[in-house]
């Protein structure tokens, strides 16, 4: 087993996948190769189909059990040159509404925080509805206060 793992973990090295998503892949295939007794021979599309129940009835989320799959039609397409005939849906990942605080909630973060400059990058990024990744690339020439209208530029 060791084995596969090895040339899996080598193959996604030289692929220059990064060091998380090998431990992680290697992670995956360890599991497979545990639940298939270590029997490489016994893997067709019904044996991953099981295995992907099994991890349902885990409760493994959707999105763990997508990972899976993609580590199995990896593993065997690209380390075992078995081409099985793989083409297992994903699952559907359920969609989660975002939360929306009320105006209190955000008055009450506002006013929690003593810094200006915090305060203002604050009420700047949830006026404008920025992400972090923009607020931090914001720089002072992408603002522009006239009058009483705000304009920022978007940050690319």
């Amino acid at each position: 087993m060791q084995d596969y793992v090895n040339q899996l973990s080598r193959e996604l090295q030289q692929r220059n996948y990064s060091p998380r998503t090998v431990e992680i892949y290697s992670n995956c295939l360890r599991s497979f190769l545990k639940w298939l007794e270590y029997d490489v021979s016994k893997i067709n599309r019904e044996k991953v189909i099981d295995f992907i129940l099994y991890l349902e009835s885990q409760g493994r989320a959707p999105k763990t059990i997508n990972l899976y799959k993609e580590v199995i039609k990896f593993f065997c397409s690209q380390i075992l040159k078995l081409y099985v005939h793989l083409d297992i849906k994903l699952s559907k990942q359920p969609r989660k509404l975002p939360v929306i605080l009320s105006r209190q909630e955000i008055q009450k973060i506002l006013d929690s925080v003593v810094n200006i400059k915090h305060k203002t990058l604050l009420a700047l990024a949830y006026g404008a509805g920025l992400r972090v990744s923009e607020v931090v690339r914001l720089a002072v020439w992408d603002v522009n206060v006239d009058k009483k209208i705000l304009h920022i530029k978007s940050a690319k």
